[in-house]
């Protein structure tokens, strides 16, 4: 069968568009993202009645390499909300963040690797740690 050359170039041009978007995510992670669920429950989010607290907001703000982010809960009976706050650097790798805290403000939050999908960031945090069954499984969205 032939096919014409102006044919073949521009189904050429066409895959190597396509090849070049299969990167998940966007090309820069940089900005603020606002907490929208954990374990996929929208907040508030009370861990099924097995955790200390309600989990009212959150947020995770990217620079460059460095990130900071915030938990915002309540214990249940208890009337004034507190803030849990982690910062240090990152690194992606494709789709993947990975994350190196250097502080953090009353409990680390241990942080999995993380994976960007479009204006989203889904990350596991907390429990014993990255990789351990208990940790929430949180989901981050580009805040406009």
């Amino acid at each position: 069968m032939f096919v014409p050359a102006w044919s073949r170039a521009g189904l050429l041009v066409v895959l190597v568009a396509t090849l070049a978007c299969s990167d998940a995510g966007p090309a820069s992670v940089e900005g603020s993202y606002a907490l929208e669920s954990l374990n996929e429950s929208p907040l508030p989010y009370d861990h099924d009645g097995l955790g200390c607290c309600w989990y009212l907001a959150g947020s995770l703000t990217l620079g460059p390499s460095d990130y900071a982010m915030s938990i915002t809960a309540r214990n249940f009976g208890g009337t004034d909300p507190f803030t849990i706050t982690e910062w240090g650097t990152y690194a992606r790798n494709g789709a993947t963040l990975t994350f190196a805290a250097d502080s953090f403000d009353v409990i680390p939050l241990l942080l999995s690797p993380g994976l960007v999908s479009g204006d989203a960031i889904e990350l596991g945090l907390g429990g014993e740690g990255p990789g351990e069954p208990d940790q929430f499984q949180a989901r981050f969205v580009r805040e406009p």
